[in-house]
């Protein structure tokens, strides 16, 4: 996504002035799983208005299909991220299309010069650094854009408009840079779980008895290796994004792209991931509570 925000839509409509907007909730039916929601601009001036009645569905999409919200926070920051939407639109088709296009045009003027005399090499890897804290891998970037080897200013601004617009939920990172596929890390697992299970076949032979009762009293210093086990980089992937996740909603986004892959873990990785994911959605427990 890279046009205006609902931000940019809002403080248009404050500096224009004598305009009435919002979002409301119409109807809430949980046994049918969606909310009834009206999103309005009035320009009380010219009496412009611009109405949207619509009906926000109380799932998520995910890697694994739809997932249905249950919790009350998770629904009403669904509601909100959806007549968020509307009411930009709603807002832009009571003003006039210069002011728009003026403040579009502002923006991105300042979006591509960058703060100060910033060279562009150091604000590519910002942008880099920035999408992968929220799961996006520069594989997905340069596949929408190119290589970050020739980004240009225009480039940066577009991916900095669209940061934003996947933070305020306006879009998704999958909508924004699709996967090359879904079973991109649950492929990797498996082949490491497959290829350890045909070795340890391969170690209980005829002639090696002994294997088949693990390794003599002598030898357990030897057969003990220091190495990490070859999903330890994906768990820590996984456990990054959740530690670097500043609201519930990535929380649960990164719980739910990542459950294909447990299975496939050994039991002591499964065990760190299942308490870190524990323990993160615990501290936003905390927080409302607090």
């Amino acid at each position: 996504m890279n046009g205006a925000t609902i931000q940019l839509a809002t403080e248009l409509a404050r500096c224009w002035g004598n305009i009435d907007y919002g979002i409301m909730e119409l109807a809430r039916d949980d046994a049918a799983g969606h909310t009834e929601m009206l999103a309005f601009a009035w320009d009380l001036e010219t009496n412009t208005k611009s109405r949207q009645t619509f009906i926000v569905p109380h799932t998520r999409d995910t890697r694994q299909g739809k997932k249905a919200l249950t919790d009350n926070r998770d629904i009403y920051e669904n509601n909100a991220n959806n007549g968020a939407r509307r009411l930009r639109e709603c807002i832009f088709r009571v003003m006039p299309p210069y002011l728009k296009a003026a403040a579009e045009a502002k923006c991105r003027e300042i979006l591509e010069r960058g703060e100060g005399d910033e060279p562009l090499p150091a604000r590519i890897a910002k942008a880099i650094d920035k999408f992968s804290r929220i799961g996006v891998s520069i594989d997905r970037i340069e596949d929408r854009h190119g290589p970050s080897t020739s980004w240009t200013p225009v480039d940066i601004a577009n991916l900095q408009i669209t940061f934003q617009s996947i933070r305020q939920g306006e879009t998704t990172a999958d909508e924004a840079f699709p996967k090359r596929g879904t079973d991109d890390v649950t492929s990797d697992l498996k082949k490491i779980a497959d290829a350890q299970k045909s070795k340890a076949a391969d170690t209980l032979t005829s002639d090696n008895q002994t294997a088949a009762e693990g390794p003599a009293e002598d030898d357990r210093g030897e057969a003990h290796s220091d190495e990490p086990h070859p999903a330890q980089a994906a768990v820590d992937q996984h456990l990054k994004r959740l530690m670097n996740a500043e609201f519930k909603a990535d929380v649960d986004m990164a719980i739910s792209d990542f459950s294909a892959n447990k299975k496939a873990l050994p039991d002591h990785l499964r065990a760190e991931v299942e308490a870190a994911e524990h323990n993160r959605l615990m501290s936003f427990s905390t927080a409302g509570a607090g």
